[in-house]
C-alpha cells in the first residue's frame, strides 16, 4: 500500500513539476523574431549563385551568359557598408555611401505550409540599393513579387546576425541556345 502511494505521488509530483517547467519556459522568452529584427543592421556579405537548367554555373559561365543577356553583375551587388534599420513601427530605412536613403515597410510572417519565416520588404523606391528601373527584366521576374515587394526566407535571425535567402526562377531566350531556365539564389548576411 505504501509502495503504490509513493509511486502515485512521485508521478503526480513529476507531472506537476514538468507542467510548471513548461509554463515557466513559455513565459521566459520576451524576445520573439519580430523583436530580434528591430535595430540597425550592417551589410556583411552576399552569395549570388546562378543556375541554368538546374545546373549551377561557374564564375566564368556566369560572366559568359550574363554578357549574352546584357546583364551587369554589379547591379546585383549590395554596396559594402550599407545599413538597414528596422523600426518597431514596421518601417525600415537603408543607407549606403553614394546612394539616397531608401525607406519602406517590413513584415515578418510565418509561411506555415512551408515551415519558413518570411521577411517582406516593400517600398515605392528602389530596394536594397538596386536600381529597379535599370535592372534587366530577368532580375525583376526573379526577385520581385507581383506587388513589387521582395520576400526573403529567413535562414537565421539572432541578436547579432541575420541571414536572408531569396531564390527565383524564370525562362529567358538565349541566342543561339533557345529558351533556358534561369534560377538565381541570393543570400544576404547582416550583423548588428
Amino acid at each position: 500500500m505504501h509502495k503504490n502511494f509513493f509511486r502515485r505521488s512521485a508521478w503526480q509530483l513529476l507531472i506537476l513539476v514538468g507542467f510548471q517547467f513548461f509554463i515557466a519556459c513559455d513565459n521566459d522568452d520576451p524576445e520573439t523574431e519580430p523583436n530580434l529584427i528591430i535595430g540597425l543592421w550592417t551589410f556583411e556579405s552576399q552569395e549570388l549563385e546562378f543556375y541554368l537548367n538546374d545546373v549551377k554555373q561557374s564564375e566564368s559561365e556566369v560572366e559568359f551568359y550574363t554578357s549574352l543577356l546584357g546583364v551587369d553583375l554589379e547591379s546585383f551587388q549590395i554596396p559594402a557598408g550599407a545599413t538597414f534599420e528596422f523600426k518597431e513601427d514596421g518601417s525600415f530605412e537603408g543607407n549606403a555611401e553614394g546612394f539616397e536613403a531608401q525607406t519602406g515597410q517590413w513584415l515578418l510572417s510565418d509561411d506555415e505550409a512551408n515551415e519558413k519565416t518570411i521577411l517582406s520588404l516593400s517600398s515605392n523606391e528602389d530596394l536594397l540599393f538596386l536600381d529597379v528601373e535599370s535592372l534587366p527584366e530577368l532580375a525583376s521576374d526573379v526577385f520581385f513579387e507581383e506587388d513589387g515587394s521582395v520576400a526573403f526566407e529567413v535562414l537565421s535571425l539572432t541578436q547579432t546576425d541575420a541571414r536572408f535567402f531569396l531564390s527565383g526562377e524564370t525562362e529567358v531566350e538565349v541566342a543561339p541556345f533557345g529558351t533556358q531556365r534561369v534560377r538565381i539564389d541570393l543570400t544576404i548576411n547582416l550583423a548588428k
